[in-house]
């Protein structure tokens, strides 16, 4: 959370597991619901702040809509492939 939206410790109430997943390119992920003390907005103004190049964007998903998410924004070889 620190190194990619430039987060800290003091704005996470939370982080609780949810799952893990391979990837059609063999990346596994791992995936939190993390509870922040910042709006969505507040913590996109610090992504663009503190930004490297590494991540291209942030995206607020609702963790029900996890698989709709996946068919939608990410490419081909970044697809779920077997779920943990």
């Amino acid at each position: 959370i620190k190194e990619e939206l430039g987060l800290s410790e003091k704005n996470v109430k939370s982080v609780l597991f949810q799952s893990a997943y391979e990837t059609e390119n063999f990346s596994v992920c791992l995936l939190f619901n993390v509870l922040l003390d910042c709006s969505f907005e507040q913590v996109q103004k610090k992504f663009d702040f503190s930004n490297d190049g590494e991540a291209l964007r942030i995206i607020a998903v609702d963790s029900n809509k996890l698989s709709e998410f996946s068919e939608e924004y990410l490419d081909e070889l970044d697809k779920i492939k077997l779920k943990y």
